[in-house]
């Protein structure tokens, strides 16, 4: 017998089991998909159904013998939970999944088919319980900046019918028929009056266009729900349609960008999301909370010198995010360490693979865990210095624009720190790129930067707004600011290897 055949026969049986329980389904569902609900109603699941049956006969899934009973109940099921909002349910909704589940259960029990066979009753619950897994994993601004579920919890949930790669595909398929209907001219249309109801504002501060949480912005979470249809996307068809899909969304975007007279920009890893590289997935990589625009900016404003912690040479600046090429700001170190660029190179991938989010793309500041450790990263900053006449020098974020300049990208979006009182100089002075060179330890403190106060007799006097006094072991880093909120590493010893 051949494949096409025998999929044919099994087409056969699944159509025997259709009739008992779709009746009394849909009859059912009137009760749950109000005929008024136009994001969550009988439509989006009625489409949700159809793609499960169409990607379930893909070529990657056509062998499994899957049940296509389940499919389809899933995905009829899968949002019902929807109905039973009540006030107290958090901005993402994310009490709808066991509301669906409870829903599902109720139905599914009066139906012979399904409660007479727990295991199948079971795999039902299992993709309600999952299906939107990816979406829940990006972080909430309703959550303050914190995901709905971590990656223990997916792996949990999902390690629970992991050993049959059965349920892995079926829920695979569920995943991906839904996150389908995000994307694309009608899915990014059905996100954005999604957002549109729930009153946020159009563009997100800082950078407009910013996508790295739900709720911070309508268009970001238009561009969110693309990135997760590229993530759930497992067929070879479902690649190429995600990939239209985000073209397409992107396509709104730039119309409601000139609608409101807001520069366009697509984002900077666009090249790579067309092919994600899904073997970089980890379980180890894992977002726990962003910090929006405003909220980088206000620390940013109350950045301390190292010499005098009563000082904040931000206060009052003119803070900016910008994406900057390589050659339009100056280093202030003479070196680089190989290990740090190797390293942000493959923090690069995961953030790619993991969440379709390119960290050289960053308008905020994220916490994020790996290997059992809690990290924090901003963007790079550059400060236009007027004792330099005005030049832009790159304070912190050397190794990602090295590593811009090796991907040929050359280029990140950065935050620009302008009006910056004279009185508080950088603590080096400006160098050329040449001047840099790759070292695998940090080399000694003279060989580190060209320090423009190096010994105590150039240091100016300060007495007039400043009552710390000065010696020979400060004064070199008396006006270096201190990032270390914003993730940086600080000063780096001599001989360190990082």
């Amino acid at each position: 017998m051949t494949v096409a055949e025998n999929f044919s026969e099994k087409d056969r049986k699944q159509r025997l089991l259709f009739s008992p329980w779709r009746e009394v389904v849909t009859e059912q569902m009137a009760c749950y998909y109000p005929s008024n609900e136009r994001i969550h109603g009988m439509d989006h699941v009625k489409s949700a159904e159809r793609l499960v049956l169409e990607i379930a006969r893909e070529p990657e899934y056509s062998s499994l013998d899957l049940d296509l009973t389940a499919l389809s109940v899933a995905a009829l099921l899968h949002d019902a939970g929807f109905s039973q909002r009540k006030v107290d349910w958090s901005e993402d909704k994310r009490e709808h999944v066991h509301e669906s589940m409870r829903i599902a259960n109720e139905i599914l029990l009066r139906i012979p088919g399904f409660a007479e066979d727990p295991q199948r009753l079971k795999q039902v619950l299992y993709l309600v319980l999952n299906h939107d897994n990816t979406n829940y994993l990006f972080p909430s601004k309703g959550r303050g900046g914190s995901p709905a579920i971590t990656r223990g919890w997916v792996k949990e949930a999902e390690q629970e019918m992991d050993s049959d790669p059965r349920s892995k595909a079926m829920l695979a398929v569920i995943k991906e028929a839904d996150s389908r209907l995000g994307t694309g001219a009608d899915g990014a249309k059905r996100t954005f009056d999604f957002n549109l109801e729930q009153s946020l504002p159009l563009f997100a501060r800082g950078d407009p266009l910013r996508a790295w949480m739900w709720g911070e912005s309508i268009v970001g979470s238009v561009r969110l729900a693309a990135k997760r249809a590229l993530l759930d996307a497992r067929t070879a068809t479902g690649k190429k349609i995600a990939w239209q899909g985000y073209l397409e969304a992107e396509e709104l975007i730039r119309k409601e960008c000139e609608r409101n007279a807001v520069p366009y920009h697509p984002e900077l890893g666009l090249e790579t999301l067309e092919l994600i590289e899904h073997e970089y997935f980890s379980d180890d990589l894992e977002i726990t909370k962003v910090h929006p625009w405003e909220e980088l900016e206000g620390a940013l404003r109350r950045v301390k010198l190292n010499g005098d912690p009563t000082l904040f040479p931000y206060a009052a600046a003119r803070i900016e995010s910008k994406v900057l090429s390589i050659d339009e700001i100056a280093p202030l170190s003479l070196y680089a360490l190989a290990g740090q660029i190797d390293l942000h190179e493959k923090l690069r991938k995961l953030f790619l693979a993991n969440y379709a989010l390119d960290f050289l793309d960053l308008s905020g500041t994220i916490e994020f865990r790996m290997g059992g450790k809690n990290f924090v990263i901003s963007p790079p900053t550059v400060e236009v210095s007027g004792p330099d006449g005005n030049r832009c020098l790159l304070i912190d974020g050397l190794h990602r624009f090295l590593l811009t300049d090796k991907l040929g990208i050359s280029r990140a979006r950065t935050v620009v720190v302008s009006d910056v009182p004279d009185r508080f100089p950088l603590i080096p002075l400006p160098l050329r790129w040449e001047e840099v060179t790759i070292h695998e330890g940090v080399p000694p403190e003279m060989d580190k930067r060209r320090f423009r106060f190096p010994d105590l007799q150039s240091f100016p006097d300060i007495s007039g707004f400043s009552q710390v006094p000065v010696t020979e072991e400060n004064c070199r880093y008396f006006f270096y600011r201190d990032y270390s909120p914003l993730g940086s590493s600080g000063i780096r010893e001599p001989g360190k290897k990082d």
